[in-house]
């Protein structure tokens, strides 16, 4: 008996021995690994792509190589660096849109961040404590590419307060686009532009909201003010004299598949605007199904290439006859059929049964297929364009519709808050079959769709149920997940 307790309480002490070794092990280990994080060079991540599939029996996983790399760079790590390292600049939030227009104002840096080429990867709702800081000048004009992906500026602010805008010079988000300068897809929702003093500050140049002078390229890009007119909430509210467009002041290079929606077009308090226009104030390039709604507009009639405008009385603006550029809309479903079968857009009308869940006013850059009750997801936007539909309305998240995922899905490309829901989600969302690899035992051909890279744990994605904290991917289920 003594020698069995013996040999117990040894095997006790080794046992615990190992225990305090290994402990000791892991945090040598740990410790090790932190100092070599903090000292390593940080570098854009590669990725293993792997493709799951069914077998008949369980799931398996096939590794396929590598997936593509992340070929961008954050406007954060640019602002740092002082250049894009040869990458397209994408920017998710207000503080890196707000870090672009620093970055294009810089004395010294902006000659190569007006050139370069940026995306957005989400919409965005400017600070209204802060003012945007207009880009270009008469001699350093934007000349990269602005795509805004379909996603959408919400109440950007810019002031003209001080004779800091040479005399003659525009003043819009945009004030000079060059010959190889692109402004694509974007769209700009209730912007504010005020400035003090029209005749001091812009001279014979002119305000506008999208682009000043352009010389280059600006399509598939909206404006929508649908705020309040008649308590001077909407409108460009330029002073003494002030030169206002809607979209261009000077179009030199190409306009289309553009529009503007405005409950006015200048603010009703402003009585001394000295010409104004919806679309351009001036026109030697080409414009192309560009169209304009205000609904301060009684009646237009052209004639020619002029149009007089008789406005509603209560809306205090004087009548115009102005040189006609673009295409008068009368009323919103007007405007929607102008864009409701040109490519890349859609409309409410897009979405069947489910049109007045949307939340769509007139028409966007951004959106998913629906055919019967299913929803194609083809890329990382149209996923995150999802999860948009499901935080419209509930209806998007219910049983009644099925999301078919068709491609493998990185979710590195975008920001974690796009696809985020904080509510039951009942619909089935399935993965296509991919045929071509991986070749399983039976000789046959198949694979499902893999989504890579998700941050699940995000403090931004957590749903509630019965109380309790729920993460993952999507966060609370009811419905189906498969393949």
């Amino acid at each position: 008996m003594k020698k069995n307790k013996k040999f117990k309480l040894n095997k006790l002490f080794l046992t615990r021995l190992v225990t305090i070794t290994s402990f000791l092990v892991f945090l040598a280990g740990l410790i090790t690994s932190l100092t070599i994080a903090n000292n390593r060079e940080i570098k854009e991540p590669g990725f293993t792509k792997y493709n799951s599939y069914y077998d008949g029996s369980q799931v398996q996983i096939n590794q396929t190589g590598s997936a593509s790399a992340i070929d961008t760079i954050t406007m954060t790590a640019a602002y740092s660096a002082h250049s894009n390292n040869s990458k397209v600049i994408t920017i998710e939030s207000y503080d890196e849109l707000n870090k672009f227009s620093q970055m294009c104002n810089d004395s010294t840096y902006k000659s190569s961040f007006l050139g370069y080429s940026y995306t957005l990867i989400a919409n965005i709702e400017w600070n209204t404590s802060y003012e945007f800081e207009t880009i270009g000048d008469s001699s350093n004009s934007f000349t990269g590419t602005f795509d805004g992906q379909g996603y959408e500026i919400s109440e950007l602010k810019m002031n003209l307060s001080q004779g800091t805008n040479p005399n003659g010079q525009y003043f819009s988000m945009f004030k000079y686009v060059g010959s190889t300068g692109t402004v694509t897809n974007l769209g700009l929702i209730n912007p504010t532009i005020t400035v003090a003093d029209g005749t001091s500050y812009i001279g014979s140049g002119g305000v506008s909201y999208l682009v000043g002078s352009n010389a280059g390229t600006l399509s598939n890009s909206y404006v929508i003010d649908d705020r309040d007119a008649l308590t001077a909430k909407s409108g460009i509210a330029a002073y003494s004299g002030a030169r206002v467009a809607g979209l261009v002041v000077n179009n030199t290079g190409t306009m289309s598949n553009c529009y503007i929606a405005t409950t006015a077009l200048y603010n009703i308090q402003i009585i001394d605007i000295a010409e104004y226009n919806e679309i351009a104030l001036k026109n030697t390039g080409t414009i192309t199904n560009c169209c304009f709604y205000n609904a301060a507009i009684k009646t237009l009639t052209i004639n020619g290439n002029k149009a007089t405008i008789v406005y509603w009385s209560n809306y205090k603006m004087s009548d115009q006859i102005n040189d006609y550029f673009g295409t008068y809309k009368s009323d919103a479903d007007a405007l929607i059929a102008a864009y409701e079968n040109v490519s890349g857009w859609y409309t409410k009308n897009d979405y069947g049964n489910y049109k007045d869940y949307t939340g769509i006013k007139y028409a966007i850059r951004r959106g998913i297929t629906l055919s019967g009750s299913t929803f194609t997801i083809a890329s990382e936007k149209d996923f995150a364009y999802m999860f948009e539909l499901f935080n419209a309305d509930d209806k998007f998240a219910s049983n009644e519709l099925t999301y078919q995922i068709t491609t493998d899905l990185n979710l590195a490309k975008i920001p974690a808050s796009s696809y985020s829901y904080d509510k039951g989600i009942g619909a089935t969302i399935k993965g296509n079959n991919i045929s071509g690899t991986p070749t399983m035992a039976n000789g046959s051909k198949s694979a499902y769709p893999t989504i890579y890279n998700a941050d699940v744990m995000n403090s931004g994605r957590i749903a509630k149920s019965t109380g309790v904290d729920c993460y993952g991917l999507f966060n609370y289920l009811t419905g189906t997940v498969e393949n």
